[in-house]
């Protein structure tokens, strides 16, 4: 992520914490490389699959291949972070 993309995602989620609970917590982000670290390594598929799936919503079916490897898991899905501006 670029400087820009990396602030607007953290005011993204400080957001989302804000809406959620109605008082933002003490968090610090931290961005990591996540080569080595297989926590990561399966965070960055997860977001991997949903930002696949709605930026390449013309692919229908294609589009969602990877959601619906983890689909079971999903407990609530959000797409507000991927809308297109």
């Amino acid at each position: 992520m670029s400087p820009l993309q990396r602030k607007n995602f953290e005011n993204y989620i400080q957001t989302e914490f804000y809406y959620k609970f109605n008082e933002l917590p003490t968090i610090e982000i931290k961005h990591e490389n996540s080569n080595g670290n297989e926590a990561l390594q399966v965070i960055d598929f997860i977001c991997g699959a949903f930002g696949y799936k709605y930026n390449t919503r013309e692919l229908k079916d294609d589009a969602k291949r990877y959601t619906d490897i983890i689909k079971p898991r999903i407990v609530v899905e959000n797409n507000e972070f991927f809308k297109k501006k």
